[in-house]
């Protein structure tokens, strides 16, 4: 439905832009593969609780690429999160 007025507003990548693109596609399927060979080889309960350190890692990077602060309800979130994994994991 948006696609029309995307393509107003069109600009071709340059290739600097190309080259990132190309690196972000090959990383994120990587990642996929690998998970998708982990959880072919391992119990998936103990590999919830290690993918739900991405919470942390996110932070952790926004941090230190972006400058972003957490805010309280965003660390009291993620804390829930990973605790209710460590706790169903047992």
């Amino acid at each position: 439905l948006v696609a029309p007025f995307g393509a107003l507003a069109w600009t071709a990548p340059d290739g600097v832009s190309l080259l990132w693109f190309a690196l972000i596609g090959t990383l994120g399927t990587t990642g996929h593969l690998a998970l998708a060979w982990a959880y072919g080889r391992a119990d998936a309960s103990r590999l919830g609780v290690l993918e739900y350190t991405a919470f942390v890692w996110g932070v952790l990077i926004g941090l230190a690429v972006f400058g972003e602060v957490p805010s309280l309800a965003t660390l009291a979130g993620t804390g829930l999160i990973v605790a209710g994994a460590v706790l169903i994991s047992r």
